[in-house]
């Protein structure tokens, strides 16, 4: 299954540190959840990501109303990506 969305690079800062995400649309993220898929640590979900030129294994993460993707700060730089600019993901399961 592939899916592909644009949403924004949110910034979280937690207490221990700082994490940039972008949240999957509420639709994605209800058709994620109705999917029998294999779950690990913290109910994730493996996925394949793509942003921009980079494509990366990773894992989206449920959060409180929709799945959460983590992106890394390498791929910020790599890709240069500004908080609050949407950016276009493409996600395989």
């Amino acid at each position: 299954m592939r899916y592909a969305f644009k949403a924004p690079l949110l910034r979280f800062d937690h207490g221990r540190g700082v994490y940039h995400l972008v949240n999957l649309p509420f639709e994605l993220s209800d058709i994620i959840d109705a999917t029998p898929l294999a779950r690990h640590g913290f109910g994730s979900i493996k996925v394949l990501a793509t942003v921009g030129a980079t494509t990366w294994k990773t894992s989206i993460f449920p959060g409180s109303e929709a799945f959460l993707l983590l992106i890394a700060k390498k791929l910020i730089i790599a890709e240069d990506l500004v908080v609050g600019d949407p950016i276009e993901v493409t996600l395989e399961l």
